[in-house]
């Protein structure tokens, strides 16, 4: 089946129907994977992340579930769920005159700076700061899957010290938990490890308090 061509919007940023390819930026998508290690600094968690990365895709469909349901690949009613969950849903009839409204009354600015409105105005917590949000839209509108976030935390926190007990309280999850998020972060596919090539892991920062690899510390991509 032939692929409908990319159509312009207003607000100068291309979208195209499936959604794949919107961007904002021209910056290497590796420069907003490092830039993702200033929110973990301010205090905020991956759990905390997960109603942006809805909205996002959420606005970026005018509002319409249906939409962006075949964008996150869910249901248009398991959307809603997850909306409820994350205790942003307020229907579509709330949500899109809002958006609309945003839109209208800011029509020269650049959709970071209508977004974060938006956002701030539904999300209650966490507050960001429109750096954060143009840092986290765009690293969602270049692709990175947001499957990818615990890994990154977990990486971040070992690298930075953070105690097994300190990330189970962060990712509010069990130690065994911990161990799969690192397995799966050192068996990712190579589309996968793209994104974490800039940051260079190695077995030690995997295995921080393990004295078995402190003198091996091969590249691991």
């Amino acid at each position: 089946m032939a692929r409908k061509k990319i159509s312009r919007f207003k607000n100068n940023y291309l979208l195209d129907s499936k959604l794949e390819r919107v961007r904002f930026s021209n910056e290497n998508p590796a420069f907003f994977v490092k830039r993702l290690s200033l929110c973990w600094k301010r205090g905020l968690r991956p759990n905390d992340l997960r109603s942006h990365f809805i909205l996002t895709w959420f606005a970026l469909t005018n509002c319409n579930f249906m939409k962006s349901g075949r964008v996150l690949g869910f249901h248009r009613n398991n959307l809603i769920k997850i909306f409820k969950k994350e205790k942003i849903y307020r229907g579509s009839k709330k949500l899109r005159p809002l958006w609309k409204e945003i839109r209208k009354q800011y029509a020269r600015r650049d959709f970071c700076f209508q977004f974060s409105l938006f956002f701030n105005r539904i999300v209650k917590f966490p507050i960001l700061s429109r750096g954060e949000n143009e840092i986290l839209i765009n690293l969602w509108t270049v692709g990175f899957p947001f499957k990818l976030i615990k890994i990154h935390y977990l990486l971040w926190a070992f690298r930075n010290g953070r105690g097994l007990k300190r990330v189970c309280t962060d990712l509010e999850i069990t130690e065994r938990n911990v161990y799969r998020i690192r397995y799966k972060g050192l068996t990712m596919r190579p589309t996968e490890k793209i994104w974490f090539t800039s940051l260079k892991p190695t077995l030690r920062d995997w295995f921080p308090f393990n004295d078995r690899v402190k003198n091996k510390v091969p590249k691991l991509f």
